[in-house]
């Protein structure tokens, strides 16, 4: 049977180097003002490597006001390659100021949330690619609506002149919730009226001296409702709508999706009756084109030749679907990382965004 090994402490490194538990203290925090010779301080330098010293992640929140951990809530938002590009650039990138990053599903709101923030006392919270999902993106050849005008342009270039935006019928249970918790956050804060992104940045940019109070995380609720961000698939109709009218077609169609197959194919077959005029359907995400895919397949209509579908962000899925699915592919990495660097209050400068592109398959 194994024994654990035990972990070294500040008073294995002072008995080692021959000093006192408070000069390992100051040479480690780098505190200054200390009257501390430059050999002394290598030499505790040097034990604490050799011991592997790690400081007391509770201990060093205490004297901090916040741990180096930055909590990321996925409630909903794209789940193919944008979410996973995303997540890596955002852990990479903490990683690289010395920063952990801790992932949990679900909304920013209720009880466990702020179970989680009073015990960890994070250093950020923030969520799942808000700027992106809400159409307010930093660079914009590498945001939602560059990324909507994409897919509209794609199917406009073959000769769809009336295409339909599918939206999913059921959003998850997390994103349901948080607006939920939104409007209820707005009707009783009529007195917090921030910029839109300044609830974000303020949180984000907490410096580490700031003790982030249990309240402040239900103020932030409260400051995100009262911006009025509208919800994921408003603002993508929105975009897609913007992309349509430069390409001097018409607002797009809209039809609701839902997940069980058999209530996705009437869903489909009633829009079609009421609609067909339309060539083409432009998924919210490949989850909701791939159910398009199979309501059409069960009625009967061939894709692409009476209907065109199309997917947006590229999940593994879709190259297995019969006929394929065209996409739209969206590398977030440099999403992720410039959520770090926010959270942490660094340089923006010197990310260079990698934009989106079309993987061209059979459905479209």
């Amino acid at each position: 049977m194994s024994q654990e090994t035990r972990r070294a402490t500040l008073k294995d490194v002072a008995a080692a180097s021959g000093v006192s538990r408070a000069t390992v203290s100051f040479v480690l925090n780098d505190t200054p003002n200390q009257t501390i010779s430059r050999a002394t301080r290598e030499r505790v330098l040097r034990t604490a490597r050799d011991l592997g010293y790690v400081p007391h992640g509770i201990a060093k929140a205490l004297r901090e006001g916040a741990s180096r951990i930055v909590v990321l809530h996925i409630g909903s938002g794209p789940a193919g390659n944008y979410s996973r590009s995303y997540i890596h650039g955002l852990d990479e990138e903490l990683a690289v100021h010395d920063h952990v990053l801790l992932v949990r599903h679900g909304p920013p709101t209720g009880a466990s949330a702020q179970q989680v923030i009073a015990a960890i006392r994070p250093r950020a919270v923030l969520t799942f690619g808000e700027i992106y999902r809400t159409g307010h993106e930093r660079d914009a050849g590498d945001g939602l609506a560059a990324h909507a005008a994409m897919q509209i342009g794609y199917l406009a270039d073959r000769g769809h002149a009336r295409i339909a935006l599918a939206t999913p019928a059921d959003p998850p249970s997390g994103e349901a919730r948080l607006r939920v918790a939104n409007r209820a956050a707005a009707a009783g804060a009529a007195s917090v009226d921030p910029a839109p992104g300044e609830a974000r940045l303020r949180v984000a940019n907490r410096a580490a001296s700031v003790d982030p109070a249990p309240g402040e995380a239900r103020l932030r609720v409260a400051n995100r409702a009262a911006s009025a961000d509208p919800a994921p698939g408003e603002a993508r109709l929105r975009v897609a709508n913007r992309a349509a009218a430069a390409r001097g077609i018409e607002p797009l169609r809209t039809v609701e999706v839902p997940r069980p197959r058999s209530a996705a194919a009437a869903a489909i077959a009633a829009f079609r009756a009421a609609h067909p005029e339309v060539t083409a359907i432009a998924g919210y995400d490949d989850d909701t084109a791939l159910r398009v895919l199979t309501a059409l397949h069960d009625l009967g209509v061939p894709v692409p030749g009476e209907l065109a579908v199309m997917g947006f962000d590229d999940t593994e899925y879709g190259a297995l679907a019969t006929p394929s699915l065209t996409t739209v592919h969206i590398d977030a990495e440099a999403h992720g990382r410039l959520a770090a660097r926010q959270a942490l209050g660094q340089d923006l400068d010197g990310l260079a965004p990698t934009h989106g592109e079309i993987v061209a398959r059979e459905s479209a």
